[in-house]
């Protein structure tokens, strides 16, 4: 999953937080195993406006010889090899389908892909279990490993995020391709009590409905990941509650509406 502007989630479950504005491969196949289905997938961030942040603004799948995107500035539509269609949309040759539910839009495969992405905040790919340990990208592995998730394309294992995911960066011809410093702890201190970031985890507050099926932990990282790159700017905290919610959302976990009255948002 990649969430927000953007925070991810591997398949093995490690979480990082990323800042770049280029083009990153998500998830492909590795080629292990000449008999799965051949797929990759690449998200494009781009800069958030008034903010220091990015956010994914598409993602592109490429499989059995087609190009399918979904992008923010092209809401309950796809573009399919060039062409931009409205939803719904069946590739029946090629088991593929693509749907709206709610306010996301959904690609299906018969072979064990789904893609799902909300026009907003959120990028989720699900992928069956034939896919074990055949998969690379910043997704990761998917073979239950959390110690090899951060493996640039060239084998190496990386601890510098921020040079891993450039590992993963695709060329791109527009010069305005570039990464964000990381941020300190002393400075993310500022915003972890309740009147902040601290209101995702209080176990009485909005979000407790939720808190047991999406990670109240990571989600608050993130929060304070936002507030800290815009200097606890009020906009980004409610945005940062806002990807929160989206999560739980994916899930239909409960979130009460007070969260807006109490984070004034």
């Amino acid at each position: 999953m990649a969430t927000g502007d953007p925070h991810y989630r591997t398949f093995d479950g490690n979480h990082f937080s990323f800042q770049g504005i280029c083009t990153y491969t998500l998830v492909k196949t590795s080629g292990k195993d000449p008999t799965l289905t051949p797929f990759s997938i690449v998200n494009k961030n781009d800069m958030l406006k008034g903010y220091y942040g990015s956010y994914v603004k598409s993602a592109s799948i490429k499989v059995k010889g087609h190009d399918i995107t979904f992008s923010k500035d092209k809401r309950n539509r796809v573009t399919i090899d060039g062409s931009v269609l409205n939803l719904p949309v069946s590739l029946n040759s090629e088991g593929i389908n693509i749907m709206l539910s709610g306010t996301k839009g959904i690609l299906q495969t018969d072979f064990g892909l789904e893609v799902i992405f909300n026009w907003a905040d959120t990028l989720m790919v699900v992928l069956s279990s034939s896919y074990y340990n055949n998969i690379e990208g910043m997704c990761g592995t998917y073979n239950d490993d959390l110690g090899d998730d951060f493996v640039t394309q060239s084998g190496n294992i990386m601890t510098d995020i921020t040079e891993w995911a450039k590992s993963w960066s695709v060329p791109e011809t527009s010069g305005t391709c570039w990464h964000f410093p990381p941020c300190t702890d002393e400075k993310k201190s500022l915003y972890r009590g309740q009147s902040y970031c601290g209101l995702i985890e209080d176990a009485n507050g909005p979000f407790s409905q939720c808190q047991n099926i999406i990670s109240k932990r990571q989600f608050a990282s993130d929060c304070l990941f936002q507030l800290c790159l815009n200097d606890g700017n009020q906009k980004a905290f409610c945005r940062a509650l806002n990807n929160y919610v989206s999560s739980c959302a994916l899930t239909n976990a409960d979130v009460s509406p007070e969260w807006k009255q109490l984070a004034n948002c």
